[in-house]
């Protein structure tokens, strides 16, 4: 019964993995050959010729993954579903072809950038946008635009540790094909876990600029930045020394920021890097609103923070707190010595 688990198992991976290659031929043959004979200015990009030569590569490696995966299934004996001792269907080569999953690390850090680039052409260059939609009208691409066969890469490697699982649930304990499959899954989940990161941190990257883009440009801010999100933003009203007002405040994972939005755009009014602030509860007997109320320290000057309930300033300060706590945790250690 595990044997024929075993093959069924194999077969799907094999299925997919030349589903993929196709879809990858498609993207070659369908939309990058054809721009490169146009001699499209979008090729001229730097950024995009050097991704769509990891199409290239990743195409070229994929295929030959694909072919061995075939060859090796083809020799299952069909009958009865077992293997010829000298026949190893996925362990040794999914063990040879995993580390070059470092190709698709490199594929995933430029994919957002790429994708943003070939929008930006395409709705500027009429030869292009003509061409990009009668592509995707071939009947083999079935409607499919070149975006989203340039996203069928990313999705494809979270398969291979889910399918490799599998595969070791159908293996027995002493198979001899278990630690190749048990090596080769350790791999799959450390490329998977790398891109699902790159993604992630480029999704919040991309967030970041949008709401950057709502900043007045005299404001001077840079908000993008690798590692930094958005945790919080609200209205909320500011008590200093001598004022006191509404404020649309926005907490980073690393920075603080208070920003007037009155004229339709927001006017940063101060920011403050959290590893040199401090968040506190305002004390409780001088105010009737002190149990709503945090108090918000900085080497440069202090103020209050005052909400109308007591949840929402548990949430703000927990959330102050806890970024302030990783901010200093960040910082590199001191030089040894401190001087002389």
């Amino acid at each position: 019964m595990s044997e024929c688990r075993h093959y069924l198992i194999v077969r799907e991976f094999c299925d997919t993995e030349n589903s993929y290659v196709e879809d990858l031929r498609l993207l070659d043959e369908v939309f990058y050959k054809p721009l490169m004979l146009q001699k499209s200015k979008m090729l001229d990009d730097g950024l995009i010729a050097v991704f769509f030569s990891l199409v290239s590569q990743i195409l070229a490696l994929n295929t030959k993954f694909a072919e061995e995966l075939s060859q090796r299934l083809n020799a299952w004996d069909g009958q009865n579903t077992s293997l010829s001792a000298k026949t190893e269907p996925l362990g040794q080569i999914f063990q040879k072809y995993v580390p070059l999953l470092d190709l698709y690390c490199e594929y995933a850090g430029s994919f957002y950038d790429v994708s943003a680039r070939i929008g930006e052409y395409e709705s500027s260059d009429e030869k292009l946008r003509s061409f990009l939609t009668a592509a995707s009208l071939d009947t083999r691409c079935k409607g499919r635009t070149l975006q989203s066969f340039l996203i069928t890469p990313i999705q494809r490697v979270p398969r291979y540790p889910l399918l490799l699982r599998e595969l070791l649930k159908a293996l027995a304990d002493g198979h001899k094909s278990r630690k190749e499959v048990e090596s080769a899954l350790a791999m799959a989940d450390r490329a998977a876990r790398t891109i699902e990161v790159a993604m992630s941190e480029r999704l919040e990257i991309d967030k970041l600029i949008r709401l950057q883009h709502k900043f007045d440009k005299d404001s001077c801010l840079v908000l993008a930045k690798p590692g930094r999100r958005l945790v919080v933003s609200d209205s909320v009203r500011r008590r200093g020394h001598r004022s006191e007002r509404q404020y649309t405040f926005f907490l980073f994972s690393d920075l603080l920021i208070y920003a007037d939005d009155s004229g339709g755009r927001f006017v940063s009014k101060a920011e403050f890097a959290l590893h040199r602030c401090r968040a506190d509860p305002a004390p409780l007997d001088r105010d009737p609103r002190a149990a709503y109320t945090l108090q918000f320290r900085s080497p440069e000057y202090s103020f209050e923070m005052m909400f109308p309930s007591k949840k929402e300033m548990k949430l703000w300060l927990s959330s102050l707190q806890r970024c302030i706590a990783a901010s200093r945790s960040a910082l590199p250690p001191p030089p040894p010595g401190g001087g002389g």
